[in-house]
């Protein structure tokens, strides 16, 4: 019997697409111009096809053929990806990054994907308008146009691809990331076709005035998608209408976050992203109704129909590799050839890279591509083992079923596990249980949508009777969701580990699936392969810093800093902004978190209970074990106060008033200090009652300060005196001018001053007149607009500044 894995060894696609994938890698981290790329490619050519014709006569030069061709095909990805990115350059970034906004001028180059309260598209931009001077613009910008935060009556215009329109905006170049751990929009944006990104704040910012006439396919794509979203409004409530158009359409911009968050932590996040189910439903719904045409014709409407979904999809990796798959399954049918199925996985994989090499970045990509390698992998054997396991007496059609169904679940997982632990920092341990209930039910309700949608015209009785299956089906898959997120180490946390540990993970997967043999023979290597991997563990898991460390996250307008010690739990001051549209708690602190190992914090400071302070610690409670947390002032019973103090006392082990006098050990040798504030006083949450931490390390001094306003700064001179100096100050209120009075500032008189703020401001915060100040006192100014998060470190003795990469 000949080794399974030689058999995949000697697959052409696969080897080609690991290749190719090498070098759109190389080349996005290396950066090589193209027209350099060019010759060095032109020279690998000539260098296989002269290997190639002296093996003809020399069998020794295969070997040379092949590492040839090998470099060709490197230099190939790196050459195509490097023409993608040249393609983005763009005039538009001069006017990037500004303060003031500007007039953009440009064509909606696809239907927005859409939400309650915002839209986002992409622009083709053609003018630009900056001080009532004009000047035409090239490039592609990835739109966000919201709702006015602050005006309920505003609106949204209905935009469609083709529409001209102007937008009132600021520019703005993604960037790497922020934070430790943190997403990358950067590499977010390219992969949406953009190089820059637009924000429009409010719906009277944005004017229609033209609409110009697309392609006939492009009309026809849109068309087609817009009936859709009718059709879905029209036979599901707003909730249901939101994870429908995920499910059908690949558009999840309207589902709530919170059920994002349990379709997370239960294991079955995937069904919330267009796969190859879907793609596989829609196929099925065509093809076998048509059996009695002859099977070429049936198998050529089948496919149009399935590629005219995956462009209503937006070409969604996850579809274009089914439909690349069907079509190469169908027309080797018809053909009367076959293929073997990770040759054509990895066939589909070549064509979508050499159309958008971006898309190996995309975890939708690599999540997709590996649960489908992992099934033809494992599933069989899987399965075969379940035989040899299970009595016969105790199997019969539904337990076969459910087993069958639970060999594809794990078999796709086993390679989806680390994408998933190193992009989230967890795994659910909860999703075998939950998947074998909602895969069928979501069978069901993709099934019953699309159903509802294709006669909806034709009979809005018949629709609204598949649309209520397919409602029933969700709500019970809502409610597993719910029940099983819930379940006690439902989740488990996955630290940053190293690459070494993965690679010995992936070996055993191929030892044990690839070898022949019995599992018990195998049982010594795999030990030892485990054995192997938890010592690796042990060096490369993020451990507790070896000094006092203190991190200042960019949260955008607000204040999140976190402050570690070895030995102790972590400490938390504030956890940022948090609304409908981004919360800080989910999206910037917990995978920092994650990230760094960290899975309790044994405080978690809210200064005063603002948003921009306040509004991310319901999730941070949510998802973290916290020992206490600490606030000032008696928080009111009512709103957003009060939902948060229920919060409190329902996750946190307690939630205790300070005051100034209040002290905290902080390991050996430090100890935390709360300045204000004042005791023995009633007092109400605001900036002034902000509360003041002073952490004492050794020599080293850091003064976190709030939101405190002057007139808290000066009780603080009144009753401190110099024992308010400090080698680090965290300049309260954001640079704001009702804060850093000259006289505090004197009596603190910092090394280095840290301003946490968001990056072209409403507030035009910091103020040029605080900055002054600070500069005039001998500080080093530090902002998190500029640089993203700053980490600091302290032996006792010295403070110095870090990179956190």
């Amino acid at each position: 019997m000949r080794h399974p894995w030689r058999t995949l060894a000697l697959l052409p696609a696969p080897r080609v697409l690991l290749i190719f994938s090498t070098g759109v890698l190389l080349q996005w981290h290396l950066r090589w111009p193209g027209d350099s790329l060019l010759p060095v490619s032109c020279m690998f050519l000539g260098g296989a096809a002269a290997c190639t014709l002296i093996e003809r006569r020399q069998h020794r030069f295969a070997i040379g053929r092949d590492i040839f061709l090998a470099l060709l095909i490197v230099s190939m990805g790196m050459l195509r990806l490097a023409t993608v990115l040249e393609g983005y350059s763009t005039d538009l970034l001069r006017f990037a990054d500004r303060k003031e906004k500007l007039l953009l001028h440009g064509t909606v180059a696809d239907d927005p994907r859409i939400a309650a309260d915002r839209q986002r598209f992409l622009l083709d931009a053609s003018h630009v308008r900056t001080e009532g001077d004009s000047q035409r613009v090239t490039g592609r910008v990835l739109c966000s146009y919201r709702k006015s935060a602050w005006d309920e009556d505003d609106t949204l215009q209905s935009l469609r691809a083709g529409d001209v329109v102007s937008l009132h905006c600021r520019l703005r170049v993604p960037r790497l990331p922020r934070n430790p751990g943190a997403f990358d929009s950067r590499t977010w944006v390219l992969q949406e076709g953009a190089a820059l990104q637009a924000s429009v704040s409010k719906g009277s910012d944005l004017h229609l005035h033209d609409r110009e006439q697309s392609p006939a396919w492009k009309r026809v794509v849109s068309e087609t998608r817009m009936f859709v979203r009718r059709a879905i409004a029209a036979l599901f409530t707003p909730e249901h209408a939101a994870v429908m158009n995920g499910l059908v359409l690949g558009d999840r911009s309207g589902i709530d976050d919170g059920m994002i968050e349990d379709f997370r932590r239960s294991g079955i996040m995937h069904i919330l992203a267009v796969s190859g189910l879907h793609a596989g439903i829609v196929l099925s719904l065509v093809f076998f109704p048509l059996e009695r045409l002859r099977f070429p014709l049936r198998a050529a409407v089948a496919l149009g129909l399935l590629w005219l979904y995956a462009a209503i999809t937006g070409f969604a990796p996850p579809v274009t590799r089914a439909s690349l798959m069907a079509t190469l399954f169908l027309g080797g049918t018809i053909a009367q050839r076959t293929g073997h199925g990770v040759n054509t996985l990895a066939t589909a994989g070549i064509v979508i890279l050499a159309i958008d090499p971006l898309a190996v970045l995309g975890l939708s990509f690599q999540l997709s591509f590996g649960a489908v390698l992992g099934i033809l992998l494992f599933s069989d054997r899987i399965a075969h083992a379940w035989e040899t396991w299970i009595p016969s007496r105790l199997r019969g059609r539904v337990s076969d079923a459910l087993l069958a169904l639970l060999a594809l679940t794990l078999s796709a997982q086993s390679l989806t596990l680390p994408l998933l632990a190193m992009n989230f920092g967890q795994v659910s341990l909860s999703g075998l249980l939950t998947n074998l209930i909602a895969v069928p039910l979501t069978f069901v309700v993709v099934t019953g949508a699309v159903l509802a949608v294709l006669v909806f015209v034709i009979s809005p009785a018949v629709a609204a009777l598949c649309a209520a299956t397919a409602s029933t089906a969700l709500d019970m898959v809502i409610l597993s969701s719910d029940i099983m997120a819930e379940v006690p180490f439902a989740v488990l946390d996955i630290p940053a580990l190293g690459a070494i540990v993965w690679i010995l993970y992936l070996v055993l997967l191929a030892y044990l699936a690839g070898t022949i043999g019995r599992l018990r023979q195998k049982l010594p290597i795999v030990a030892l392969a485990l054995l192997a991997a938890y010592v690796c563990g042990l060096f490369t898991i993020p451990s507790a810093p070896a000094r006092l460390r203190i991190t200042f996250l960019d949260v955008g307008q607000g204040d999140a800093i976190l402050i570690e010690y070895p030995g102790e739990a972590a400490w938390l001051v504030d956890t940022g902004p948090g609304d409908a549209r981004m919360n800080s708690g989910t999206h910037v602190i917990l995978p920092v978190l994650r990230a760094a190992g960290i899975d309790r914090l044994g405080a978690l400071v809210i200064t005063h209970p603002d948003n921009d302070h306040a509004g991310g610690a319901a999730a941070v409670l949510e998802q973290m074990r916290v020992d206490r947390v600490l606030t000032s002032c008696a928080w009111s019973d009512s709103g957003e106060t009060g939902a948060l103090t229920r919060i409190i006392h329902d996750r946190a082990g307690e939630m205790r008033d300070v005051r100034a006098g209040d002290c905290f050990d902080f390991g050996p040798a430090a100890r935390i200090h709360i300045l204000s504030p004042p005791a023995m006083t009633d007092c109400v949450p605001s900036n002034g009652s902000s509360v003041v931490l002073m952490i004492v390390h050794g020599r080293v001094r850091i003064l976190l300060t709030g939101d405190t306003d002057i007139d808290a700064e000066g009780r603080m001179c009144a009753r401190y005196g110099q024992a308010l100096r400090a080698d680090l100050l965290k300049v309260a209120h954001h640079g704001s001018t009702t804060s850093s009075d000259p006289a505090f500032l004197a009596m603190v008189r910092p090394r280095h001053a840290v301003i946490t703020v968001g990056r072209n401001n409403r507030f035009h915060h910091p103020r040029p007149d605080v900055v002054a100040r600070l500069l005039r006192i001998g500080a080093r100014v530090h902002r998190t607009d500029i640089t993203g998060a700053l980490m600091f470190e302290s032996d006792g003795r010295n403070l110095w500044k870090r990179a956190w990469e």
